[in-house]
C-alpha cells in the first residue's frame, strides 16, 4: 500500500511538471511558438521570451516602421537575440538630439528619451560633418558607429510570436468573423467556409466576389499572416488566392484590393521560380511562396482581408492665455502611451508629468524651466509615428533680457565624469573673460574684435580686482557635442556686464555668444523678441530669428518698392547686396572687401548663406559708422543704444531691389547727448530729489519722478567706484511720503535696480506688507512687486513663489498713514565693504513717523538669501544700516535676529524691533584650519563620551553601595556628578545636532547647558562652604536639613538666573552662540546676557571658593599646635579636593574667554569635556575606600584585607553621638580603628 501511494505521488508530480513545462520555457500559449511567413523565431537570453524577426531594408533611419507596424526592434533587444550576429551594418534606435549632439533613444517604445550611455565609445568618421543630424548603427567591426540618418542601412522588423489572446476584433466590424492582427501588418483576416461548413470551391474571381460580399478583399498585404495556426487547422491544401494581378506583359505587379491598387516593387516579389504564360495573371500563395494561376484554377481555401490603416494622430502642444502648457490630441489615447519631454532641465530630454483634463483629450503639462517642450506617443500598432512640434515655454519673458547662449570649445577632450569639475572651471574662466572685456570697453571704448588674449591679460594685471558675484548670476549646461570639446551653456549676465565677441581665454575658445530670446536694440531699432520683426524707413525689415537654445540674431531683408534717403560723408559706391547692419554676436568667418572710392576698407564677414536669394553678412558696428552716416527721414520706433561692440548681420533679397537716393531728406537734425561725469550726475540727482521732496506748493505725482528715478537706476547700475552718500537713501525714503496717489490706494515705480512702492493704510484697507515674486532674472520687473493686505501664509513664504515677503506689525498695518518701501537690487548704495557682503535684497520700510515698535512688536522680513551656504569664514546674519553723522554708515546687527527657515523651500526671517534699511549680511569670522577643527571636534566627542562613562560609573557605585551613598560628602559629589553629566550630554547634542536655525529644541539645549554649568558651580560652592564650616568654624551648631538646603540653593539659583534672563529678554536664546568652529553653533545668551547670566555667576563662585580656601589654609597652619576637636586631616583633605575641583572646573571657562586663540581652544576642550572623567578618577579609582568596596564586591583577592561595613560611612555621616547635643565634632574616635588610622589620599 505504501509503495502504491508513493508511485501515485511520483506520477502526479511528473504530470504537473509536464503540464507546466511550456510556461517554464516562456512559451506563453503554444507548445511551439509560431511566426508569420518570412520571420524567424528567437528567444531572449534573459527571460526566454519568444520573438519573431525579419531583416528589412536597406532603408533610412526614419523607415523603421515602414511595412512593420508596431516594430519592437531596439539595439537592447538585438543584444538579447539568441542568434548569430549578422555580418552587415544595422540601424540602432539612437539619434542625436541636435546637430552634433549626443545620442538619445528615439525608438517610440517605453525607453524613448533614454540617453546613450557609451557615448564616447562611438566610432566617428573624421570626414563626417558633426553639424549634421547623426544616427547610430551597429557595425560588425567597430560596434557603434555614427552615420548620417539619411543613409541606407539594414534594420529588423521584430514582433511578438503568435498569441491567440491578442486577436481581438477591434476595427474589424466590416469583415464578418475576422481576426485582428496588429503586427507586422494592421489588418483583419477571415477564412471562408463552404455551405454546411465544408471547404470552399471557387476560382480566383469567384473568391474575390465572395470576399467582397463579406466586406473585404482577397488576401493581399497580410499574406505573411496566412500561416496563423487557426487558419492552418481548418485548411485543405493551404493554397490561397492572393489579391495581386500581373500585367499582360509581365512587367508590373500590383495589389488588387478594394482600396489598394498600388504597384508592388520588384524587390518585394516573393516568387521562387517565375514561370508564366499568357493566361497565368492571378496571384496565389502556396507553401509560403507566390505563384501565378489562370482564371479557371479552383481554390479550396480562401482567406479574406480587410486592411485597417494606421490612424493619423495629431499632437498639438500649445500655450493658453493663462500661460499654461497644454496638449490636445484628436483621438482618445491612453496617458501611458503619451510621452512628453523638455530640454530645459538637462543636456538630454527629460520626461515631464501630464494630467488629463476630466475625460477630454486635453492634457495639462507641468513645465520645469524655460525651454522647448514636445510630446510623442508609443502606440505604433494603431497610430502612425507622430511627434508634436516643439513649443518654447517661458515663464517670464522679461527674465531673459540678460540671458545669453555661449558656445565654448575646450582645449582638451572632456569626459562625462569630469563635467561637474569642468563646469566650475568654465564658469570661472567665463567670468574672467566677460569681466575684463567689459572693463576694457569701459576704459578704451568699443573693442577691436581681433584683440589678443595677451592684451586682455595685461589689462587684467593692471590691478583691477574682479568681483565674481557681479558677472554671472546663473549658469546652466545646455548641450554637449560629439567632438568632446564643444559645449553650449546659458548664462545670466549681471546688468553691469556686456556680451562679448568670440575670442580665446586661458586655454578655452569662446565660439559665439548670442541672446537666447531678445535681439538687442540698436540705433532706432527697438529690442525685439524671438520671431518678431520691425520695418524701418530704410527699406529694411529686421527679424529676430534663431532658437532659444543656441541664441537669436537679427536678419535683415530688403523691402520691395521702397525709397529711402541716404546722406554719405564720403564718396561711397552702393551695391545691391549691401544693406544696413544691426548687432548680433556671431563668430567671424570669411572676409569680403567693401569698395570705397578713397581706397579705405570696410571689412565684412560672411557668416552663413540661408538661401540662394538671401545672404547673411556680418560686420562691426564701428566699421560701418566710420564709413557711412545713415539719416532716416522718419523715426520708426524708440532708440535703444547698445554700447557693446559686437558682430552684426545683414541680409539682402536680390530679387527685391530697394531704390536708394542720395537726395537729402527734409530738415532732419541729429543731437549728440552730453555725457557728464558720474559725480556731477549724482549731484544733479540729489538736487532733483531734494526739489521733489521739499516742494510744498505743487503736488508730486508718480509720473513726475520718472526721469530722476531713471537716473538713480543708472547710478546704481553703472558707476562702480562712485561713493553714494546717505543723503540719497534719506531722500528716497522721504520721496515715498511726498508723492500724491491721486485717489489710488497704492502706486509703484520699478526700475531694474530699484523699486519704490507706496500705499495708504486705512482701517478697512490694511497694508500688511510687501511681497516680491521669484523670477528667473535678477533684474526687477513691475509685475514682481505686490502690496499685500492679508496675513502671509505658508504658500506666500515658499521660496519658489516669492523671494521677499515683508510682514508689518498689526499696530501699524491698519493705522491711517502712508507706508512706503524702497527695495534695492544690490548694495551699490551702501558703500560695499571688503569685510561684509550683502546676501539679499536691501529693503527700506517707512511707516509714517514710526521708528521703533511698542509692546514687543517686531517686523518680519522674509528673505531668500543669494548664498545659502557661505564659506567657512562667513556667518549669515540680519543687519540694518546704521547711519553716521558724516553721511556714511555701516551694517549693525543690534536689534535684528536671523531665524532660519523651519523646512526646506521656505524663506528665512529677519526679525527686527525697529524700522530702517534691512538686509541679510555675510559677516566675517575668524576660523581655525580645517585640521584643527576636526581635531577639536574629535577631542570633544572623546572627552564627553569618557566623561559620561565615568559619571555613569559613579552613579552605579552610588546605586550599589548603600554605605557609600549615605556619606554626606558623597551626596554632595553625587549631585555635582549629575550637573556635569548634563553639561557633557549638552555638548554632544550641540556637536551632532548641527543647529542651523532657532527652534524650540535649540533653545531647550541652550537652556539646559546654561543651567547645568551654573548648577555645577553652585554645588562646588556648597562643597567649599561645608569645608570652611568644618575646619574654621569648629564649635558651630549643626544645621538641620543640610542636603535639602544645599539642593535648594544649587538647583534653584540657576533657575532664578535663567528665569530673570528670560523675563527681561524673551529672545535671549534666539541668537546663535558661535565658537571658532562653524559646527559649534547653538542657541545661547550673547552680548550683555552672556556676561551677566553666565560669566558673572561663575566669576562670583570662583572668587568665593578661593577666598574660603585661603581662609581654611590660614586657619589650619595657624593652629597646627592646637588639637582640633575633629578629623582635621580628613576635613583638610575635603577642602583640598574642593579647591582642586574648583580649579579644574573653573579653569575651562577662563580658557573659554580666550578661545579665539587655537592654543586656548585646545586647553578649553581638554579641560571642559573631561570633567566627568576627573570626577570618576577622584571618587572611584582614586579613593581607596571606594576601591575596597568594589574589590570586595567583585571578590578580588587583596594583599591586605580591609573590612568594609555599613558603619564605615555611617559614623562620619551622622556625626558624634556624645552627651553634648547639637555639636558636630566628627570625632576620630567614633570610627573603626582601621578607618581612623587611614589617611588615604587621591592617587
Amino acid at each position: 500500500m505504501h509503495l502504491q501511494i508513493e508511485f501515485i505521488l511520483q506520477a502526479a508530480i511528473l504530470l504537473l511538471l509536464w503540464i507546466d513545462s511550456p510556461i517554464a520555457y516562456g512559451q506563453e500559449t503554444y507548445d511551439t511558438a509560431y511566426c508569420p511567413i518570412g520571420y524567424s523565431l528567437f528567444f531572449t537570453k534573459s527571460k526566454n521570451t519568444p520573438y519573431c524577426f525579419r531583416r528589412k531594408g536597406p532603408e533610412t533611419f526614419a523607415d523603421k516602421y515602414k511595412d512593420c507596424a508596431g516594430n519592437l526592434y531596439t539595439s537592447k533587444l538585438y543584444n538579447e537575440m539568441n542568434i548569430t550576429k549578422p555580418d552587415y551594418v544595422i540601424w540602432t534606435e539612437y539619434k542625436s538630439m541636435h546637430p552634433g549632439g549626443l545620442f538619445v533613444d528615439w525608438s517610440y517604445t517605453k525607453t524613448i528619451g533614454d540617453k546613450f550611455e557609451a557615448v564616447y565609445d562611438v566610432t566617428i568618421d573624421p570626414t563626417l560633418d558633426l553639424e549634421e543630424e547623426l544616427c547610430l548603427v551597429i557595425d560588425p567591426v567597430s560596434n557603434y558607429t555614427a552615420v548620417k540618418c539619411n543613409e541606407q542601412q539594414y534594420s529588423f522588423c521584430v514582433i511578438k510570436a503568435y498569441d491567440n489572446k491578442d486577436t481581438k476584433n477591434e476595427g474589424c466590424e466590416a469583415l464578418k468573423d475576422s481576426l485582428r492582427f496588429w503586427s507586422p501588418e494592421s489588418t483583419c483576416l477571415s477564412a471562408l467556409t463552404g455551405v454546411g461548413g465544408g471547404a470552399v470551391r471557387a476560382t480566383w474571381s469567384q473568391a474575390q466576389d465572395l470576399c467582397t460580399k463579406k466586406g473585404g478583399s482577397l488576401l493581399n498585404r497580410g499574406w505573411r499572416l496566412s500561416n496563423y495556426p487557426m487558419f492552418r487547422n481548418s485548411g485543405v491544401n493551404y493554397t490561397y488566392p492572393l489579391g495581386i494581378v500581373m500585367s499582360s506583359d509581365y512587367s508590373q505587379l500590383r495589389y488588387d484590393a478594394t482600396n489598394d491598387h498600388s504597384e508592388i516593387p520588384l524587390s518585394e516579389w516573393n516568387f521562387q521560380n517565375f514561370f508564366y504564360n499568357n493566361d497565368t495573371l492571378f496571384g496565389s500563395l502556396h507553401n509560403d511562396i507566390w505563384n501565378l494561376v489562370n482564371s479557371s484554377y479552383i481554390f479550396y481555401d480562401v482567406i479574406c482581408e480587410h486592411s485597417v490603416p494606421l490612424e493619423d494622430l495629431t499632437l498639438d502642444v500649445a500655450i493658453d492665455l493663462e500661460n499654461k502648457l497644454t496638449l490636445i490630441t484628436n483621438d482618445t489615447l491612453s496617458g501611458d502611451d503619451i510621452y512628453c519631454f523638455t530640454d530645459s532641465v538637462n543636456r538630454y530630454p527629460v520626461k515631464i508629468n501630464k494630467k488629463r483634463v476630466d475625460e477630454t483629450n486635453e492634457f495639462i503639462l507641468k513645465p520645469k524651466d524655460d525651454g522647448y517642450y514636445w510630446c510623442t506617443h508609443i502606440n505604433t500598432k494603431k497610430y502612425t509615428v507622430k511627434e508634436s512640434k516643439k513649443v518654447l515655454f517661458v515663464r517670464e519673458k522679461q527674465s531673459l533680457i540678460n540671458v545669453y547662449a555661449i558656445k565654448l570649445k575646450n582645449n582638451k577632450l572632456y569626459k562625462l565624469d569630469d563635467l561637474p569639475k569642468l563646469f566650475k572651471v568654465w564658469e570661472a574662466k567665463l567670468k574672467e573673460y566677460i569681466f575684463y572685456r567689459t572693463k576694457y570697453i569701459n576704459v578704451y571704448g568699443e573693442i577691436n574684435s581681433n584683440i589678443t588674449e595677451d592684451i586682455l591679460k595685461s589689462f587684467k594685471n593692471s590691478g583691477l580686482v574682479q568681483n565674481e558675484k557681479s558677472v554671472i548670476l546663473k549658469m546652466k549646461l545646455k548641450r554637449l557635442y560629439m567632438d568632446r570639446r564643444t559645449v553650449l551653456v546659458h548664462v545670466e549676465l549681471s546688468p553691469d556686464m556686456k556680451p562679448v565677441t568670440p575670442g580665446f581665454w586661458d586655454q578655452m575658445e569662446i565660439l559665439s555668444m548670442k541672446p537666447v530670446f531678445y535681439c538687442k536694440g540698436f540705433d532706432t531699432i527697438p529690442q525685439m523678441a524671438l520671431g518678431e520683426s520691425f520695418d524701418t524707413a530704410a527699406c529694411r525689415t529686421h527679424t529676430c530669428v534663431g532658437n532659444f537654445n543656441e541664441g537669436v540674431q537679427w536678419v535683415t531683408t530688403a523691402k520691395a518698392n521702397c525709397t529711402t534717403y541716404v546722406s554719405i560723408d564720403k564718396p561711397f559706391r552702393v551695391h545691391d547686396d549691401i544693406a544696413i547692419v544691426m548687432p548680433s554676436i556671431l563668430p567671424p568667418t570669411t572676409t569680403v572687401s567693401l569698395p570705397i572710392l578713397d581706397d579705405s576698407d570696410s571689412s565684412e564677414e560672411i557668416y552663413e548663406s540661408i538661401t540662394d536669394d538671401m545672404i547673411i553678412t556680418t560686420t562691426t558696428l564701428a566699421d560701418f559708422r566710420r564709413n557711412t552716416t545713415i539719416t532716416e527721414a522718419e523715426t520708426e520706433g524708440p532708440t535703444t543704444t547698445n554700447n557693446s561692440s559686437i558682430g552684426t548681420t545683414s541680409v539682402t533679397d536680390k530679387d527685391k531691389p530697394c531704390s536708394e537716393s542720395t537726395t537729402p531728406p527734409p530738415s532732419t537734425t541729429t543731437t549728440t547727448p552730453i555725457v557728464r561725469p558720474p559725480e556731477e550726475q549724482l549731484e544733479q540727482v540729489l538736487q532733483d530729489l531734494d526739489r521733489l521732496v521739499n516742494n510744498g506748493s505743487n503736488p508730486v505725482m508718480v509720473e513726475d519722478i520718472d526721469d530722476v528715478f531713471n537716473q538713480v537706476d543708472d547710478i546704481l547700475q553703472v558707476h562702480d567706484s562712485l561713493e553714494i552718500p546717505g543723503q540719497l537713501l534719506h531722500l528716497l525714503d522721504q520721496l515715498g511720503s511726498a508723492i500724491e496717489l491721486n485717489g489710488s490706494s497704492s502706486a509703484a515705480a520699478v526700475r531694474g535696480n530699484i523699486a519704490l512702492l507706496m500705499a495708504d493704510a486705512k482701517p478697512g484697507h490694511p497694508v500688511r506688507g510687501l511681497k516680491i515674486a521669484t523670477r528667473d532674472t535678477d533684474v526687477f520687473t513691475t509685475d514682481a512687486f505686490e502690496i499685500i493686505s492679508t496675513e502671509p501664509n505658508s504658500t506666500v513664504l515658499d521660496s519658489e513663489n516669492n523671494e521677499v515677503v515683508v510682514r508689518l506689525p498689526a499696530s501699524v498695518a491698519e493705522a491711517p498713514q502712508r507706508i512706503s518701501f524702497v527695495v534695492f537690487r544690490n548694495d551699490r548704495a551702501f558703500q560695499p565693504s571688503a569685510r561684509y557682503a550683502v546676501n539679499s535684497r536691501v529693503l527700506s520700510v517707512k511707516v509714517g513717523d514710526v521708528t521703533h515698535f511698542q509692546d514687543g512688536e517686531v517686523i518680519d522680513i522674509h528673505l531668500s538669501p543669494l548664498t545659502v551656504d557661505p564659506i567657512r569664514n562667513q556667518s549669515r546674519t540680519c543687519a540694518y544700516w546704521e547711519f553716521l553723522s558724516n553721511g556714511s554708515g555701516y551694517w549693525s546687527r543690534e536689534g535684528c535676529t536671523l531665524i532660519r527657515a523651519t523646512r526646506p523651500g521656505m524663506l528665512d526671517t529677519c526679525r527686527c524691533t525697529h524700522l530702517t534699511h534691512f538686509a541679510e549680511v555675510l559677516f566675517p569670522r575668524s576660523v581655525f584650519s580645517q585640521k584643527d577643527e576636526d581635531i577639536l571636534e574629535l577631542l570633544t566627542i572623546i572627552g564627553c563620551c569618557l566623561s559620561l562613562f565615568g559619571l555613569i560609573f559613579v552613579g552605579v557605585t552610588a546605586a550599589i553601595f548603600r554605605s557609600w551613598r549615605r556619606d554626606f560628602n558623597n551626596k554632595i559629589w553625587l549631585q555635582l556628578c549629575i550637573a556635569i553629566f548634563m553639561v557633557a550630554l549638552s555638548f554632544l547634542i550641540v556637536i551632532f545636532a548641527k543647529f542651523n536655525q532657532y527652534n524650540v529644541f535649540c533653545m531647550l539645549t541652550g537652556i539646559v547647558l546654561h543651567y547645568s554649568v551654573l548648577a555645577s558651580f553652585c554645588w562646588m560652592l556648597v562643597a567649599a562652604v561645608l569645608s570652611y564650616r568644618r575646619l574654621v568654624l569648629v564649635f558651630t551648631r549643626d544645621a538641620s536639613h543640610k542636603l535639602l538646603r544645599a539642593s535648594a540653593f544649587s538647583w534653584g539659583a540657576p533657575c532664578a538666573v535663567i528665569g530673570v534672563l528670560l523675563s527681561v529678554d524673551p529672545q535671549s536664546y534666539a541668537g546663535p552662540f558661535e565658537e571658532k568652529t562653524p559646527s559649534a553653533t547653538f542657541c545661547y545668551p550673547a552680548g550683555l546676557g552672556l556676561w551677566l547670566a553666565v560669566y558673572a555667576p561663575i566669576a562670583l563662585v570662583l572668587l568665593v571658593n578661593w577666598t574660603l580656601f585661603f581662609l581654611i589654609v590660614r586657619s589650619v597652619f595657624a593652629s597646627r599646635g592646637i588639637q582640633r576637636h575633629g578629623d582635621t586631616n580628613e576635613a583638610l583633605r575635603c577642602a583640598s579636593v574642593s579647591c582642586l575641583l574648583v580649579f579644574l572646573f573653573g579653569l575651562p571657562w577662563i580658557f573659554g574667554l580666550f578661545a579665539y586663540n587655537v592654543v586656548a581652544a585646545y586647553f578649553f576642550t581638554l579641560t571642559a569635556t573631561y570633567q566627568g572623567l576627573m570626577l570618576f578618577l577622584f571618587f572611584v579609582l582614586g579613593n581607596k575606600k571606594t576601591r575596597d568596596l568594589w574589590l570586595n564586591k567583585l571578590k578580588i583577592k587583596q594583599t591586605r584585607k580591609v573590612p568594609v561595613t555599613s558603619s564605615t560611612y555611617s559614623n562620619r555621616s551622622t556625626g558624634w553621638r556624645g552627651g553634648t547635643q547639637g555639636m558636630n565634632f566628627e570625632a576620630k574616635a567614633s570610627k573603626p580603628k582601621s578607618l581612623a588610622q587611614d589617611d588615604s589620599r587621591f592617587s
